[in-house]
C-alpha cells in the first residue's frame, strides 16, 4: 500500500472512530437535532407543552408529530431530496 492510499484509509477510518466517539460523548446525532427542530417548530405553531416530547418512544406520539409536517408539507414530501 502506498502513502496515498494509507492517508486515505487512515481518514475514512478516523472518521468513522470519531464519529462514535463523539455519539459515546453524549454529542447528539443530527437525527436528534432534526427531531428536536420538529419538535420546538410543533409546539410553537400549536401551543403544545415541548415536555410532551421527552420520551418519543410512542409510536403515536412519533407518528402524530411526523403526521403533521407532512400534512401541513413543511417538510420534504417523501421523494423529495432534503
Amino acid at each position: 500500500m502506498n502513502h496515498i492510499d494509507f492517508l486515505n484509509t487512515f481518514k475514512l477510518l478516523m472518521w468513522f472512530l470519531g464519529t462514535g466517539a463523539f455519539v459515546y460523548a453524549g454529542v447528539p446525532t443530527a437525527k436528534k437535532f432534526i427531531t428536536q427542530f420538529k419538535i420546538n417548530i410543533f409546539c410553537k405553531n400549536t401551543g403544545e407543552i415541548p415536555m410532551l416530547f421527552n420520551n418519543l418512544s410512542n409510536y403515536t406520539t412519533r407518528q402524530n408529530l411526523e403526521n403533521y409536517f407532512l400534512d401541513n408539507k413543511i417538510i420534504p414530501q417523501k421523494g423529495d431530496n432534503d
